[in-house]
C-alpha cells in the first residue's frame, strides 16, 4: 500500500511535509498496516539506507537503518554515537528526528558515524528498552498504591476528611494510570 491521501489526515503535519519531500524527491514511500484498525507504519528505502517511521500509539518515530545494519537507530541514538557516548535513553521529538534525517539525507552518512557502534547502540534499546519501561512503570504504580493505602491509613486513624479525599483521589489516580499502563504494555508487545 504507497502512502495515499487517505492516511494523511492522520499524520503530524510536519511528518506528512516529510514524507511528501521524499516521495518529490523520487523515494518510494510505502505505508504497512500495522495491525491495529487506524494505524500504520511507513518505510522509504533510500540510498543512506531504510527509513522506518514508525506509530507507537500516536507518538511518530523515524527510524533509520544503514545498510547491513540489524536494528533502526533514532536521532538520539545517532546522536549519541557522533559524541562517542556508549548508550543514549533520550526520545527525540519528531522534529529533531525530521531534521536529522533530512540533513543526512542531503549530506551523507558523516564518516565520524561508525555503523557497527550505531547498530549496537540501537540493538542495546531494542533489548532493555521494554524491560526498564516495565520496571519505571511498576515503580510509578507501587508509589501510588502505598500512597493511597498511607492516607487511608492517616485518615481512619486520626478521623481526617482532607486525608481521606486525598486517598480517594489517589485510588482513583492509580486506577487511571493502572488502564493507561496496560494500553502501553499491550502497544510495547505489538
Amino acid at each position: 500500500m504507497d502512502y495515499s491521501e487517505e492516511v494523511k489526515p492522520k499524520l503530524p503535519e510536519q511528518l506528512a511535509d516529510f514524507i511528501e519531500e521524499l516521495a518529490r524527491g523520487g523515494i518510494k514511500v510505502t505505508a504497512l498496516p500495522s495491525g491495529k484498525s487506524d494505524a500504520c507504519d511507513f518505510v522509504a528505502d533510500t540510498h543512506i539506507g531504510r527509513i522506518w517511521i514508525m506509530d507507537l500509539g500516536g507518538l511518530w518515530e523515524p527510524r533509520l537503518a544503514l545498510p547491513g545494519a540489524a536494528y533502526f537507530a533514532n536521532a538520539a541514538e545517532w546522536q549519541a554515537c557522533l559524541e562517542g557516548r556508549k548508550h543514549n535513553w533520550k526520545a527525540p521529538t519528531l522534529d529533531e528526528s525530521i531534521n536529522w534525517l533530512t540533513t543526512t539525507l542531503s549530506k551523507g552518512v558523516p564518516t565520524e558515524i561508525s555503523a557497527k557502534k550505531l547498530d549496537q547502540m540501537a540493538g542495546f534499546r531494542f533489548r532493555h528498552g521494554k524491560k526498564l519501561v516495565w520496571l519505571a512503570s511498576t515503580g510509578i504504580a507501587v508509589a501510588l498504591l502505598t500512597l493511597s493505602f498511607g492516607l487511608f491509613w492517616v485518615a481512619s486513624v486520626t478521623k481526617n476528611s482532607i486525608a481521606g479525599m486525598n486517598a480517594v483521589a489517589c485510588a482513583i489516580i492509580f486506577v487511571i494510570y493502572l488502564f493507561k499502563w496496560g494500553k502501553l504494555m499491550r502497544g510495547l508487545r505489538e
